[in-house]
């Protein structure tokens, strides 16, 4: 299944960049995520996202770092697909139907290849996914048995008319169409770490038979003690079965009620079924699967459980994507690696150990005693005053660094206003470090940026000033070509922080001083 399909309404470029404006009809999309661009011509061009911003005005936005002129088009056939090597991909250029036998649709095949029989999924710009089937292929006026990329073909489909297909649908591999977390209600984060109830439950699941995890009972451990140590109350259930699973679920939940914070970790199988995720409990009895949803956690459940508690902010992480032994002898392709994408009610952040439908590592070497993640989620847990978003992506980076880009964790989360730290620096540190500029400050103080030197990548540079200041193209091409430059003025500490890690992320320098 391809990482993401994402239909563009319209285009606006500029030299050296892409600001398409669409709809994620399935999947996820990541930074620096390399996409194909596909047009009902049988254009392909390849590109790179830099950035993405979930229904603005009632469409997604996607700036790639790609190559367009700076007039604005109107391009309703383009397609932006994160595809996977081999998937089968064909932009519709034209349909008529032949009487008694079907629909056919002709254009070029895009990428992969496609046989006689197989079953395709047809997407619409709306976001319709319809299942076809292939009953023949015509290449140059001979049927044959199979079409590969760059073949200019006609494609018969069983299971559809003429009138439900439009010029610049998309014929590729069956998707599972996931929608992107859209929150209509916001919700209010505005605690630091000292403020409200802290709650959090931990699960480590090792014991499953006949082959045992090594590390997941010391995963909830460390985190649990790291988090009691930030004033957390904690719970830890240590191989567990689904029952217990059940049982310390509803009385977390029921201890956590009105708590600023609820926190579930997990560490231990997951598995991914018919579009729903499952912890595994050391109990499963797994031999087909029609066992999953009686003898498996819904992950789904959790969340609903946090909603009932009506926490105000809900943190599930899971650590929960390795290999999986119990769905080898019965896969029949509704079963895929690793976990799924899932929606979350509002103030709800979904952690996940690597990217959807890929697997985690359980341990980097033979003599770690924690997981890849886990160590990522504890290492970062060090940073003072970090709050919970950069928290998460520093796990990432940090995760992906050390796996050597294996193993790349993943969340989302819904609009958050305000901020959840897990710890802030005491009066007493504050007054440590005088010294250091950005601490002898309070929150309230005002601060001026300013961008000292591009690095290599001026323009990834002026794509962030962009994004997060609202500049136009020119005013920020003036800002990376003139520097050193003020580029912020009297900004909150906050928004310093936020703007000097995307900067820094592609090497330039930035200096910040305290507002006059």
């Amino acid at each position: 299944m391809s990482t993401f399909i994402f239909h563009a309404h319209d285009i606006r470029g500029a030299s050296g960049s892409m600001l398409v404006r669409g709809r994620l009809l399935s999947g996820f999309i990541k930074p620096r995520q390399s996409v194909r661009l596909l047009g009902k011509n049988g254009g392909d061009n390849i590109a790179s996202v830099i950035s993405f911003n979930k229904s603005q005005n009632g469409f997604d936005v996607l700036v790639l770092d790609a190559f367009y002129n700076d007039n604005p088009y109107y391009c309703n056939g383009l397609w932006v697909v994160g595809i996977n090597s081999g998937e089968f991909t064909f932009i519709v250029n034209d349909i008529f139907e032949i009487a008694g036998r079907g629909t056919v649709v002709t254009g070029e095949v895009s990428s992969g290849n496609v046989k006689v029989g197989d079953t395709l999924s047809l997407l619409t710009h709306n976001g319709r996914n319809t299942p076809v089937v292939v009953s023949g292929i015509e290449f140059f006026r001979q049927l044959v048995d199979e079409a590969k990329k760059g073949d200019n073909v006609g494609i018969l489909l069983r299971g559809i008319k003429k009138t439900d297909i439009n010029i610049s649908d998309m014929l590729c591999t069956p998707q599972t169409v996931i929608t992107p977390i859209y929150v209509d209600n916001v919700q209010n984060v505005t605690n630091s770490a000292s403020l409200g109830k802290k709650k959090a439950l931990l699960i480590g699941n090792c014991d499953y038979k006949p082959t045992k995890l090594k590390n997941c009972i010391n995963d909830a451990n460390a985190l649990g003690e790291k988090l009691k140590a930030m004033g957390f109350d904690i719970k830890i259930i240590r191989n567990a079965t689904k029952r217990e699973i059940d049982e310390g679920l509803n009385d977390f939940c029921r201890m956590s009620h009105n708590a600023e914070v609820g926190y579930v970790f997990y560490s231990g199988h997951g598995l991914q079924y018919n579009g729903e995720n499952y912890l595994v409990p050391i109990d499963a009895d797994l031999n087909s699967p029609s066992d999953i949803d009686y003898n498996c956690n819904k992950a789904s459940y959790i969340l609903s459980k946090l909603e009932d508690a009506n926490c105000n902010l809900k943190v599930l992480v899971l650590d929960a994507c390795r290999v999986n032994p119990f769905t080898r002898s019965w896969y029949k392709g509704d079963s895929y690696k690793g976990l799924g994408v899932m929606n979350g009610p509002k103030g709800t952040i979904i952690a996940y150990a690597t990217s959807p439908n890929e697997v985690a590592y359980d341990r980097t070497d033979s003599i770690a005693s924690n997981s890849p993640y886990t160590i990522g989620l504890l290492k970062m847990l060090e940073i003072k005053d970090i709050d919970i978003v950069s928290y998460f992506n520093k796990v990432s980076s940090y995760v992906y660094e050390i796996t050597k880009m294996q193993q790349n964790p993943w969340f989302a989360c819904s609009a958050l206003t305000g901020e959840f730290r897990f710890s802030q620096k005491s009066f007493a540190e504050t007054d440590c470090n005088k010294q250091s500029e950005t601490n002898r400050v309070n929150m309230t103080s005002k601060y001026d940026m300013y961008l000292i030197d591009c690095g290599p990548a001026k323009l990834l540079v002026a794509k962030v000033l962009m994004e997060k200041l609202g500049l136009n193209i020119p005013e920020a091409k003036r800002l990376v070509d003139n520097t050193p430059v003020l580029i912020a003025s009297k900004i909150d500490r906050y928004s310093t922080e936020i703007l000097k890690d995307s900067l820094e992320e592609y090497q330039a320098v930035i200096e910040i001083r305290e507002s006059i």
